[in-house]
C-alpha cells in the first residue's frame, strides 16, 4: 500500500485514533472503493462504515485527504499544466469529435473535483 507523506500543519493536532483506524484512513485515501479499503485495512465493511460516522475519524480523514491532495498537486502540477495546454489545442481542432472529446475530459475533470470537494 502507498502511504502519503505528512505535510506540516499549522493547526491543532489531529485527534488521537487507534492505529487500526489510522491504517483504515490511509486505505480509504489510496483505494478506489470503500470495500477495497476495508479489505486492505483488514476490517469489516460494517466496522469501517461505523468508524466513518465518528466525528473524530471524519476529522482525521478530512485532513489526511487534504494532505494527500496537496501532495498529488505538488507532484503533478507541472504535468497538469501541459495536459491542459494540450487540451486547449484540441478544443480548437477542426474535427468536432476531437473537440467533443476534449470538452468531455475537461467537464469530467471539473465534475470529479467538485464531487470530491463536497465529500
Amino acid at each position: 500500500m502507498t502511504t502519503i507523506p505528512d505535510q506540516p500543519q499549522h493547526r491543532k493536532p489531529l485527534p488521537r485514533l487507534p492505529l487500526r483506524q489510522h491504517r483504515a484512513i490511509e486505505c480509504l485515501i489510496v483505494c478506489p472503493t470503500t470495500a477495497d479499503a476495508a479489505r486492505e485495512a483488514e476490517v469489516s465493511l460494517a466496522t469501517l462504515y461505523r468508524w466513518m460516522k465518528s466525528p473524530r475519524f471524519r476529522e482525521v480523514y478530512r485532513r489526511r485527504h487534504a494532505q494527500a491532495l496537496l501532495h498529488v498537486i505538488e507532484q503533478t502540477g507541472d504535468h497538469l499544466v501541459k495536459v491542459f495546454d494540450d487540451l486547449a489545442v484540441q478544443l480548437k481542432s477542426p474535427d468536432p469529435r476531437v473537440r467533443l472529446q476534449a470538452d468531455k475530459i475537461i467537464l469530467d475533470y471539473h465534475h470529479s473535483a467538485l464531487t470530491r470537494q463536497d465529500a
